[in-house]
């Protein structure tokens, strides 16, 4: 998936979430935090490196 589409994905759940709770009468001050944290991991996905071959084997050989 591209990143665009999953952009696009996100905010197309974020919107759909946020009127289903307030039709429910939920404010917006008891889901908020969970929203805030949510966007903020989504950011975090897109700014931090995906590369995962950091081994401890890795480590120990870039040692001086």
């Amino acid at each position: 998936m591209s990143a665009i589409t999953g952009i696009g994905l996100g905010l197309l759940l974020l919107i759909c979430v946020s009127r289903i709770l307030n039709f429910y009468d939920v404010s917006l001050s008891i889901y908020g935090p969970y929203l805030a944290f949510l966007i903020f991991i989504v950011i975090l996905s897109f700014i931090l490196p995906h590369d995962s071959s950091l081994s401890i084997n890795n480590l120990e050989n870039t040692r001086v």
